[in-house]
């Protein structure tokens, strides 16, 4: 090929045709330019193909990481549940109440006293998505939608729920001191162990200690909510993650279908305030719905919920459908589910 345009220029510059020789060297130039600007161009959709294909790489482990948080908040609303459960009956006096009649109940003053300071630890993983943030840059215009919501996720929301495990450490320093130093603790290393008796008492009639139970009852509420929050948005970008990447055979999203259990909370209810109300699941959310306003709740598993401060756990009992604010004065049902004759 080489040969055969050496050829065509000889014969041009015997004939003297310089002018054409001039146009055929510029033709050439052209097609040798435009041939290095495909090269060029190929050579550059590859680069990006590799690019996104490390980019894409890297999505899916922070799915495996979200993955992951989304099962350590979910390990701390159940482990934490005793303790709520536990502090609340003691805090409503609903204990000491059963105590003095002589009822007997599943829970005893060394419970309660073992539940103040105790809690579950959790351990968020952020590494994929630091190495998501160093290769911004590279991330394609139909990413950004999760990433924004990333940002948030591992900035704001894991920054308040971090603040309230270090107040909840801080409060169980001080708790342990207090306790460290009460006699019936020091004695439970001796050969008589601790005195029942005198733990009890402690427990029943002991206001420092029902301070240090309602601080703690409090700052596990809020450490439970902060949790919910979290949780909430990285289940949010979990599922726009799995849009972008369309995502079907490889990874099972998990929390993208409400569930059975959520099917049947939906519906009409009547409050205790004889008021109609509504649960309806709307974009990923339940909706608690009044006559003049609508909120989402935040979910905690199958059937808990909380919106702000106020937690609400449904119990479901063939078509006996009931909704529970979980508050330590309130043990009344908030709403019972209307049948659909009703």
């Amino acid at each position: 090929m080489i040969k055969f345009f050496r050829k065509i220029r000889q014969n041009m510059i015997k004939e003297n045709k310089v002018s054409k020789y001039f146009l055929y060297a510029i033709g050439e130039i052209i097609l040798v330019v435009i041939g290095i600007l495909i090269a060029l161009q190929l050579n550059n959709r590859n680069e990006q193909k590799k690019t996104l294909d490390q980019v894409d790489a890297i999505v899916v482990r922070v799915l495996s990481e979200l993955e992951n948080n989304i099962n350590e908040t979910t390990t701390l609303f159940y482990a934490e549940d005793r303790i709520d459960t536990v502090l609340a009956l003691h805090l409503s006096n609903k204990w000491k109440e059963q105590q003095l009649k002589g009822i007997n109940t599943d829970i005893s003053s060394r419970e309660i006293f073992s539940q103040v300071g105790n809690h579950q630890s959790i351990s968020l993983a952020q590494n994929s998505y630091d190495q998501l943030v160093k290769n911004v840059d590279n991330l394609p215009a139909s990413y950004m939608s999760f990433y924004d919501e990333l940002v948030e996720l591992y900035g704001s929301d894991k920054r308040k729920l971090w603040e309230e495990q270090d107040i909840i450490f801080e409060l169980e320093k001080e708790i342990f001191n207090k306790h460290s130093k009460l006699s019936f603790v020091r004695d439970r290393l001796t050969d008589e162990g601790i005195n029942d008796e005198a733990l009890k008492e402690y427990v029943l009639n002991n206001l420092d200690f029902k301070s240090q139970a309602y601080r703690w009852y409090s700052a596990i509420g809020k450490q439970r909510r902060f949790a919910g929050y979290f949780r909430e948005r990285a289940i949010k970008c979990y599922n726009l993650i799995h849009e972008s990447l369309k995502i079907k055979d490889t990874t099972t999203n998990i929390w993208n279908a409400k569930g059975q259990a959520i099917a049947k909370i939906e519906g009409k209810y009547i409050s205790k305030f004889n008021k109609t109300v509504s649960f309806d699941y709307v974009n990923n959310n339940l909706v608690f719905k009044t006559d003049n306003n609508s909120y989402n709740l935040h979910r905690y598993d199958s059937l808990s919920f909380a919106l702000e401060d106020t937690y609400l756990k449904f119990s479901v009992k063939g078509d006996s459908i009931k909704a529970y604010i979980q508050e330590y004065n309130d043990g009344i049902p908030f709403a019972i589910k209307l049948l659909d004759n009703d």
